[in-house]
């Protein structure tokens, strides 16, 4: 198998030739849940990557569905071994996503099209069955933005927010943690961190959960968190015997 250093894939994935040709099918539907697989190859001349990665959604639920690496087989594999300068091997599917990581690449971008559209044709939710409403709340389209991975775009409702900001003296630096609920049941956690130091951005990270016991795996235990807990009626305790 061909071997190649890190500058060398650095100046191959700067390279404008590539060709990508995306793919997908489907390996179950089980009670209404569809799930598959959305895969990308890419190549120059001998060169090839492929990356995978997993779908899902709910039969008649066109707002339900999701994607991204949630196997241990997605991901990125190539036709040769990268390795560092000092010949050392290096982790091939981590080091691409780090690299491709700030750019609107090719490499991981799946055609869903012909899944997504069969989803909106086939539903057969009647009008007045449809969610209009979350917590009395009029459901609206929101985008969540994420850094350097895609956006997520959806339907549904702001259910809790928290900010770290200090009235007083906030630095110019803080973060807002906002959740919101899906017409399809899931929940969006996007943690934002606002700056309002010259040359710096925004930072945004975007998460998908489907219950609370995710999200507190992912906020944990910060006392902003403890706020988002709180607002959304989440029991954070440890009990003692």
């Amino acid at each position: 198998m061909k071997t190649l250093t890190t500058a060398q894939l650095d100046n191959l994935l700067e390279s404008k030739d590539w060709v990508h040709a995306s793919d997908t099918g489907e390996f179950d539907n089980n009670e209404g849940l569809v799930f598959g697989w959305g895969a990308v190859v890419s190549t120059i001349d001998d060169i090839f990557i492929n990356y995978k990665e997993s779908w899902q959604y709910t039969q008649q639920d066109q707002y339900s569905f999701d994607h991204g690496c949630s196997d241990s087989d997605d991901g990125y594999t190539a036709n040769f071994i990268l390795v560092d300068e000092e010949g050392d091997s290096v982790n091939l599917n981590q080091y691409i996503c780090d690299q491709l990581d700030s750019k609107n690449t090719g490499f991981d971008t799946v055609d869903y099209d012909s899944i997504t559209g069969e989803i909106v044709q086939t539903e057969e939710i009647a009008e007045d069955q449809q969610i209009t409403e979350i917590n009395g709340e009029k459901v609206e389209e929101h985008i969540a933005l994420n850094d350097n991975e895609r956006n997520y775009k959806f339907i549904g409702v702001q259910i809790a927010k928290a900010c770290s900001r200090d009235p007083y003296n906030d630095k110019g630096r803080w973060t807002n943690i906002e959740v919101y609920k899906t017409v399809g049941g899931k929940y969006i956690v996007c943690v934002i961190g606002v700056t309002c130091w010259q040359g710096e951005k925004d930072r945004h990270q975007a998460t998908v959960c489907d219950n609370f016991e995710e999200i507190k795996d992912l906020l944990g235990d910060g006392w902003l968190a403890e706020e988002i807990y709180e607002k959304l009626g989440i029991d954070n305790a440890l009990y003692v015997d």
